[in-house]
């Protein structure tokens, strides 16, 4: 609590992780269509699907966390974030990726609670769009 991801940090979603959809279904092999329709399957989860998929959980982990932290990078490029409250968000990046992937998702246009939902805006990215202030569909599922 009171940290970047806790429920007073400049993510505002008490540590949930909003994840790329796109860079989940590369990972997995997958279309961004046919893996949302997968999670579209009440108590799915990324990981039940790469399991499906013959994919490592660590390999849809790795590629979600260097999407987290090209986001994270870029809301420090565009002033939205301090070096340090980036460099905070980093260490906690992985743990928090390989949680989500183990949550239930909902396909709600994707947003945590409160908030509308991409990897971006755990490093305190605007609420309405994606880091790089432009609308970004990547995400379309969170963690519920």
């Amino acid at each position: 609590p009171g940290g970047p991801g806790g429920p007073d940090g400049p993510d505002g979603h008490g540590g949930m992780v909003p994840l790329d959809l796109d860079v989940a279904a590369d990972a997995l092999g997958l279309t961004p269509e046919v893996l949302r329709d997968a999670l579209a399957t009440e108590g799915t989860t990324l990981a039940d699907i790469a399991e499906d998929q013959g994919v490592e959980t660590s390999t849809l982990v790795d590629a979600l966390v260097a999407a987290g932290e090209d986001r994270i990078e870029q809301a420090v490029t565009d002033g939205r974030l301090t070096q340090e409250q980036a460099d905070e968000l980093r260490e906690s990046l992985p743990e928090r990726v390989a949680a989500a992937i183990e949550l239930e998702f909902r396909g709600d246009r994707g947003h945590a609670p409160g908030r509308r939902g991409h990897l971006g805006d755990d490093a305190g990215g605007p609420a309405d769009d994606g880091p790089t202030g432009q609308p970004d569909a990547a995400a379309d599922v969170s963690p519920v």
